[in-house]
């Protein structure tokens, strides 16, 4: 099929076609009819595998639990991998999500300007270290390329000599061979990397998205998918008692970007952490009385059972 590009006017504008095109990547094509849905389907991956993560929804009788939507690895939810693979509780990403939105779009308006030159500064470093480890791995891709061209020469000598048979020389050779494709292949794609311009970046395109929405009070299905592109979700650990988890957001136009926290904010997470370790030792201890009172009242059976077996063995 032969096709003709911009031989007459687009029916729709090419931005539109854009954002349809990536919006169908990130739709789950399910082959059973499911009516659990979630929003942040297609969004989210996991770090160590890369596979997009499956939304669960746990349908039970009676009461529902906030565990019961939650996504997963989907090596996992197929049964492929350990069971310790990237899990996050669908509330908890829903609103890590919603609050980065947030915090993002009041720094971007408020601080316009800085946000930008810190930005461009970042990519340019991220840049030239890019650029340098794709020419790193071009120079070794040519020479391992020229150890095999001396490889296939050795290999005709020894099939001349009678060192090796025609059979032998013919494996070595196709071997060789495909090896230096794929070499030829990954080095090309690494060239069409660096030729890439360097600024791809596009500051001013998700500045204009920010304050398309202007200040954000609740995160809408359309901002969620104009402004995010990506979510890495890693494998939760416990690190000195604590719960810890990486979690790295993509945005659309600029990749990840790490906004820092002012003191109020800073002010707000310390109080509610206390006011969490609070309620969990609270609840701990509220535990530990129940916990008590149960044990007493299964003693307490225990010896009424005993004596009425002792009056039963008089009589």
């Amino acid at each position: 099929m032969l096709i003709f590009e911009n031989t007459h006017e687009p029916i729709i504008e090419l931005e539109l076609w854009n954002k349809v095109q990536k919006r169908k990547e990130k739709y789950v094509v399910r082959k059973k009819k499911i009516a659990s849905h979630h929003r942040l389907q297609g969004y989210l991956y996991c770090k160590e595998c890369g596979e997009r993560l499956a939304f669960n929804h746990c349908k039970r009788e009676g009461k529902e639990f906030d565990s019961d939507r939650n996504f997963r690895c989907q090596r996992t939810h197929r049964g492929l991998a350990e069971r310790n693979k990237a899990y996050i509780k669908a509330s908890v990403i829903d609103e890590i999500i919603d609050n980065s939105i947030k915090r993002i779009s009041r720094y971007v308006l408020d601080n316009e300007e800085q946000f930008a030159k810190e930005l461009a500064k970042k990519w340019q470093l991220n840049s030239k270290d890019e650029q340098l480890k794709y020419q790193s791995e071009i120079k070794e891709l040519k020479s391992r390329s020229n150890d095999i061209d001396s490889l296939i020469s050795t290999v005709f000598e020894n099939q001349i000599k009678g060192n090796i048979t025609e059979k032998q020389s013919n494996k070595l050779l196709q071997q060789y061979g495909e090896e230096q494709r794929n070499i030829e292949q990954r080095i090309l794609k690494l060239e069409e990397q660096l030729k890439k311009d360097k600024d791809e970046v596009c500051i001013d395109e998700f500045i204009k998205l920010v304050k398309k929405y202007n200040h954000v009070e609740e995160v809408t299905d359309e901002m969620l998918f104009e402004l995010i592109d990506r979510v890495e979700i890693g494998v939760a650990e416990v690190i000195e008692n604590a719960k810890v988890q990486y979690i790295e957001i993509y945005f659309n136009f600029i990749g990840d970007c790490v906004i820092p926290y002012t003191e109020d904010e800073v002010k707000k997470m310390k109080e509610r952490e206390e006011r969490e370790k609070t309620e969990r030792e609270e609840l701990r201890k509220q535990r530990k009385i129940e916990n008590t009172i149960r044990q007493n009242e299964k003693r307490k059976l225990l010896k009424k059972l005993s004596e009425t077996d002792d009056n039963a063995k008089k009589i």
